[in-house]
């Protein structure tokens, strides 16, 4: 899972876009990003914008908490201005990529952010199952959010759909894996993956 942080909503769709099908978490500000950090605990990479709402260069001290919390992700930081924070590009351990983006760039990059999906064995079952049941995209975050032990109320208000909406893909998930609950499917999901670990 990667964890894209941009104030700008046109930003975070591009990046969307970019990202195809990684699963992401997206977020507009520091103190935000820092409540998904916390949600869950391993990380692929982290993108983010070193303009915030917050303050100037909010983005590089959200990098640098990100990087004691988790220090085991990659890092990109996105900016209009890379002259600006080539101090601190070594230092943090990351990849600056100016804005306007290099999809080029962009994309090496996630690709070594893809490297380590193999070490996140939930990410790895989810992925599965998603290509064995044929998931939507929105059905395979709601999952996703699922297994991190989110409630269906934080799906909706993080993924900006409506109570309606959130059943409508909750009834396909139920439909596609036979299961009562999209809780129930992700609990018969890992406890396959742990037996079959043994």
């Amino acid at each position: 899972m990667l964890l894209v942080v941009d104030d700008d909503p046109l930003v975070l769709r591009l990046l969307g876009r970019q990202l195809g099908d990684r699963p992401a978490m997206f977020a507009s500000s520091a103190s935000e990003a820092r409540e998904m950090a916390t949600s869950r605990r391993l990380w692929r990479g982290y993108v983010v914008d070193v303009g915030l709402p917050e303050r100037p260069r909010a983005g590089l001290d959200l990098l640098a908490w990100l990087c004691d919390y988790d220090g085991g992700a990659e890092r990109i930081i996105i900016t209009a201005r890379p002259a600006e924070i080539a101090d601190v590009e070594s230092r943090l351990d990351a990849t600056v990529i100016p804005k306007p983006f290099d999809a080029q760039q962009l994309a090496r990059v996630l690709e070594r952010c893809d490297g380590r999906a193999s070490e996140d064995p939930v990410a790895t079952v989810l992925a599965r199952a998603k290509e064995q049941y044929g998931f939507t995209q929105r059905e395979d975050d709601l999952v996703a959010h699922v297994a991190e032990g989110y409630t269906s109320a934080s799906f909706c208000e993080r993924a900006g759909i409506s109570r309606s909406t959130y059943k409508t893909h909750r009834d396909g998930v139920r439909k596609k894996t036979e299961a009562s609950s999209a809780e129930s499917f992700v609990i018969r999901l890992l406890c396959r993956e742990l037996r079959r670990r043994r």
